[in-house]
């Protein structure tokens, strides 16, 4: 009996589908200085696009972020990088701000608010830049946005050491 019981958990929990989405809450003393963070994790890290939302007090910004070769400057100017943004059969070019190293990248707020509306409409992103192209799904992200614009208002004040 034990035996089918356990095997029962484990059939369901290997069913379960995984969201590529990720969300997270900090908390501090202060609210004017908690924060959320929504990230589309991608499945092959070292050739593809992690997609970050990060919700403060005072704004939303969304970042690309690459793990191994960094994003190649625009035209000589190490502080712009070009993307293409592919949904539904459009296609839009961008210049986008590039952080220093080239592994992060700060999108303009039109660029958020076109990435954000198309995946609340359930469809997915393409994002083409330099060697990376990253296709972010929407299954998940409705919920998921909708709980980081609205926060806990308690966190856990226990935290454990592991």
């Amino acid at each position: 009996m034990r035996l089918w019981a356990v095997c029962i958990v484990l059939f369901l929990s290997s069913c379960a589908s995984k969201s590529h989405w990720k969300l997270s809450h900090m908390h501090s003393g202060n609210t004017q200085f908690n924060s959320s963070r929504l990230c589309y994790i991608a499945s092959d890290p070292l050739n593809s696009i992690d997609l970050e939302l990060l919700s403060t007090h005072t704004a939303l910004s969304l970042f690309l972020n690459v793990h191994s070769h960094p994003i190649a400057p625009y035209k000589e100017n190490t502080k712009q990088a070009y993307l293409v943004l592919k949904i539904a059969e459009i296609s839009i070019p961008y210049i986008v701000f590039r952080h220093e190293g080239g592994h992060r990248l700060l999108l303009p707020i039109e660029l958020q608010e076109k990435i954000i509306h198309a995946l609340l409409h359930n469809q997915t992103v393409y994002i083409e830049t330099s060697g990376y192209l990253a296709k972010f799904e929407p299954q998940d992200f409705s919920e998921k946005y909708r709980k980081m614009q609205h926060p806990p208002r308690f966190s856990n004040p226990f935290r454990l050491p592991f």
